[in-house]
């Protein structure tokens, strides 16, 4: 390619198999590519038809809240994750822009392309028009409300990146990889007792004894997720977090998920809060609040609850889970300590005030000026039941 005159940052081996050989022509390219997915179908009968089957485990439960890809990194050269998606129907995909956000700015990663808008044309020309599917955001209303969490940690820049001396590398031997004694062991294992989230990680290739705590696919050591299952996001802008049920506590914000039915297994939610102008959340004028639950299609037909089998896709329109959560939000007095006067407002999908919803600033917190006020409201997917409220628009009022 550089012979025929092209310019362009040239890269290669995106995904699949990923053994350590890899790392040989990856040496070679401009920048490092790749790719990765969770709840990637399996297909019970004939490929790219249903039925077809996810994991469907919680990833801050199970100690795989960060993909492989993250491991594959070859430090020192620009990375790119090129594809990636929580599948729908996938019951944990709420969280994905978030995790992946929070994930990608951290490390320092040079771009992220979620795969895929639509397939096909009428996703493109009708957005909503065709049911969900396995990766299309156009028709999932869950992958497409966690996508604007992801454009503020990452492409905004509110999750700051780990320092370059946090760095920690699995350093591989090239003689080992040419001479063929080592296999072809697969990319992707964690460093045992480091942390992504904590550290900037990836491989180099160097002349040194190969590890074999290196080569294990094995996923272990430090998460960001608590052990119950829950994952949470703190930045001065943007603050956020997963929960299976009960109460988090992120940053400035609070939420507690208020279960409709107790026999209903899927009460997980996704509320995060993000400042719309220059202010840290406390003192913002304008914000965001997502409070984002589940979504499937009308008579999609599943094996149960935790839709890990998918037997029939279902039509529009999709309707998204009936969800309720508490939120509080701590914000900013205004000149002397005057308690502030906020006004919240429900939105449409497409981020047109629809009906102002109730809200009450609580008494002020002791401590150092500005005081601070914990700004409350109730959420509630179903505000109205003929289209469902994921998103609130805070707006402080003039004094």
């Amino acid at each position: 390619m550089r012979a025929l005159g092209c310019r362009a940052p040239l890269s290669n081996l995106s995904s699949w198999y990923y053994p350590a050989q890899y790392l040989l022509p990856i040496s070679r390219f401009d920048y490092m590519d790749s790719h990765f997915y969770v709840d990637h179908p399996a297909f019970l009968g004939k490929n790219w038809q249903f039925p077809s089957a996810c994991i469907g485990d919680n990833p801050f439960r199970v100690g795989a809240d960060v993909p492989a890809a993250t491991w594959r990194r070859f430090l020192g050269k620009p990375f790119c994750i090129t594809e990636w998606n929580w599948a729908a129907p996938g019951p944990f995909r709420s969280a994905s822009g978030l995790a992946v956000g929070a994930l990608a700015a951290k490390q320092g990663w040079s771009g992220l392309w979620r795969f895929a808008w639509s397939h096909d044309r009428a996703g493109i020309e009708a957005p909503g028009s065709l049911p969900m599917r396995y990766f299309d955001l156009h028709s999932d209303p869950v992958s497409l409300s966690s996508e604007r969490a992801t454009v503020m940690l990452f492409l905004r820049g509110d999750m700051a990146a780990l320092p370059p001396e946090s760095e920690r590398a699995a350093e591989w031997d090239v003689a080992s990889m040419l001479s063929g004694e080592m296999g072809a062991p697969r990319l992707g294992a964690p460093i045992p007792g480091v942390s992504p989230w904590k550290n900037r990680v990836g491989v180099r290739l160097g002349g040194a004894s190969l590890s074999k705590s290196f080569v294990s696919p094995a996923l272990s050591g430090d998460i960001a997720a608590a052990t119950n299952g829950t994952f949470r996001v703190t930045t001065p802008r943007t603050c956020g977090g997963f929960a299976e049920s009960g109460a988090l506590e992120c940053g400035a914000l609070k939420f507690e998920i208020r279960p409709l039915n107790q026999s209903v297994a899927n009460q997980s939610a996704t509320v995060w809060a993000s400042s719309l102008d220059s202010a840290t959340l406390a003192a913002s004028s304008r914000i965001l609040v997502a409070h984002v639950t589940d979504a499937r299609n009308t008579n999609a037909l599943f094996d149960g609850d935790d839709a890990r089998v998918w037997q029939k896709q279902g039509r529009t329109p999709v309707l998204v889970r009936r969800g309720r959560a508490a939120i509080e939000l701590e914000v900013e007095g205004d000149a002397g300590d005057v308690p502030p006067s906020f006004a919240v407002f429900r939105l449409s999908p497409t981020g047109h005030r629809v009906a102002e919803v109730p809200c009450e600033i609580l008494a002020g917190c002791n401590g150092p000026a500005p005081q601070a006020y914990p700004l409350f409201f109730r959420a509630d997917t179903a505000y109205d039941p003929s289209c469902a409220t994921i998103f609130y628009e805070i707006v402080r009022q003039q004094p």
